[in-house]
C-alpha cells in the first residue's frame, strides 16, 4: 500500500513539473477578446501577449449598465512556475500556481487562498472558452461556472 501512495506522489509531481516546462503557447488560444453571461451579468475578457513569458488580461462584469466586478489578469512565467495572479476590483494580488496542464484544461491552484482555491481555464471543442472557480467557503463546497465565447 505505502508503495502505491508513493507512486502515485511520485506521478503527481512528475507531472506538475511537466506542466511547468511548457511555454506560453499553451495559452495562446485565450489571445483576444470574449464575452458571455451569467444570470444578469455581462461577462467579458480580454488577454493579450507582453512576450514569452507574460500573458496580459482584463475582465469585467455589466450589471444594468454598471460595471460591477473589475479584473486585472495575469497568466505569468515566475521561475519554472506558471501563474495565474488576478487582482479583484484594485484589491491585493493572488497567486495561483499552474498544477494541471492538459490539452484544453489548465489548472490553478492556491490551497491557502480564502475562495476560490482552484481557478480552471478550459478550451471546448468549438473553440469557446469554458472557466471555472471553485474551493471551500465556510465549509460548504462552491462552484461558479463562465461559459464565453470569441469576439471577432
Amino acid at each position: 500500500m505505502k508503495q502505491i501512495v508513493n507512486s502515485i506522489l511520485l506521478l503527481v509531481i512528475w507531472a506538475s513539473a511537466f506542466a511547468q516546462e511548457k511555454d506560453i503557447d499553451q495559452f495562446s488560444w485565450m489571445l483576444g477578446e470574449w464575452r458571455g453571461a451569467q444570470g444578469q451579468a455581462g461577462l467579458y475578457e480580454k488577454w493579450d501577449k507582453i512576450d514569452e513569458f507574460l500573458m496580459l488580461g482584463e475582465g469585467y462584469y455589466i450589471v444594468n449598465g454598471d460595471t460591477v466586478i473589475r479584473e486585472i489578469l495575469r497568466i505569468q512565467k515566475i521561475g519554472r512556475f506558471w501563474t495565474y495572479i488576478p487582482i479583484i476590483n484594485k484589491g491585493k494580488p493572488v497567486m495561483f500556481t499552474l498544477i494541471e496542464s492538459e490539452p484544453g484544461v489548465w489548472i490553478f491552484e492556491n490551497k491557502e487562498h480564502d475562495f476560490p482555491q482552484r481557478v480552471v481555464y478550459s478550451q471546448k471543442t468549438d473553440g469557446s472558452l469554458f472557466a471555472w472557480i471553485e474551493g471551500e467557503q465556510k465549509g460548504q463546497f462552491m462552484k461558479d461556472e463562465y461559459a464565453m465565447q470569441k469576439v471577432n
